[in-house]
């Protein structure tokens, strides 16, 4: 079955560079709070540290309702194992300080069944939302995009202003 995200395969020496996105559940705004979104920076970086050394994380975005970055890896399973790994990380680390100092956000990311003895929690959107990009000039485009991500929301009037991204001027 013909599958539009890869029809481009890199060459056997060259990297696989992707896009990702990752919503919250429900889009539910979890990471407009600072110290939840600098946790989720934390982690990505944290990521990309422990996966493997060669991985390269080109930037990234934190919007309220979900991450967006670009990843360079060796491997298409490494990408996948990076995305996997970084949502399992980050949701034990954003439940704990949501139980902790977050108690306005539990009723978010809780569910309950009697059956289930105990509430189960969900931050992250089954899935991910991926674009397979092509070439080094695709990935600079996409970086100025995520770099102005914010400005194009309205949720600032210069990517400077924006404290959750890889910008750096």
């Amino acid at each position: 079955m013909h599958n539009p995200l890869y029809r481009h395969q890199p060459e056997p020496d060259e990297p696989y560079r992707f896009f990702c996105t990752v919503p919250t559940f429900n889009q539910v705004p979890l990471l407009a709070k600072p110290h939840l979104a600098a946790a989720v920076i934390a982690q990505l970086k944290a990521t990309t540290a422990a996966i493997h050394p060669n991985h390269q994380l080109w930037g990234y975005v934190v919007l309220p309702e979900s991450v967006q970055f670009v990843l360079e890896v060796e491997a298409e399973r490494d990408y996948h194992l990076y995305v996997e790994t970084f949502k399992e990380a980050s949701t034990l680390s954003l439940t704990q300080q949501i139980l902790t100092n977050d108690e306005d956000l539990m009723d978010s990311i809780t569910f309950f069944n009697p059956a289930w003895n105990a509430p189960v929690y969900q931050i992250w959107q089954a899935g991910y939302h991926t674009q397979l990009l092509e070439s080094p000039y695709a990935v600079s485009n996409k970086v100025a995009d995520l770099i102005f991500k914010p400005v194009m929301l309205g949720l600032v009037s210069h990517p400077a202003d924006w404290p959750y991204s890889s910008y750096q001027p």
